[in-house]
């Protein structure tokens, strides 16, 4: 896995290849390899509002931390059926896929997310997430991450 994808060609190839990246370090649940893939500046956005989940998560060590909330305690996270779409503009493209996680065995959440990605310096520095907000808070729920708090 690489730490930095330099991608000035906007070429979909780069950023399938930097997606792969993201899914790897996440089913090694290695947040701080993940971290290196965003840029210093990062911000991630929901489509929508979720009770105690701030819609605009700003840093990267913050959004570290939210997501090492949604996967310290389960057993895997795994995406399916992803497809990158390349916009006109060469940073900026949209990934689909579904997640599906797993815990003792037992699949507890599964959604489809949609999300638009912006680069800065080969590096994410803006994704904006579309998901299933009922499912979502339901999977939140059950992994006890009902607030999230950053420190």
């Amino acid at each position: 896995m690489r730490a930095k994808l330099a991608v000035p060609s906007g070429r979909t190839a780069d950023y399938e290849a930097w997606w792969d990246d993201y899914k790897n370090y996440i089913y090694a649940k290695d947040l701080e390899g993940w971290k290196r893939l965003w840029h210093p500046q990062s911000t991630v956005k929901t489509g929508y509002v979720m009770p105690g989940v701030p819609q605009v998560i700003s840093g990267t060590e913050h959004i570290r931390q939210y997501m090492d909330q949604l996967i310290r305690n389960v057993d895997r996270t795994e995406y399916f059926d992803d497809q990158w779409h390349q916009t006109v503009t060469p940073n900026v493209g949209f990934v689909e896929h579904g997640v599906s996680v797993i815990k003792d065995g037992h699949e507890i959440y599964r959604n489809h997310v949609i999300k638009r990605m912006t680069f800065k310096d080969g590096l994410l520095f803006e994704m904006v997430a579309y998901y299933d907000t009922l499912a979502h808070m339901d999977y939140m729920r059950r992994i006890g991450a009902t607030t999230f708090k950053f420190g």
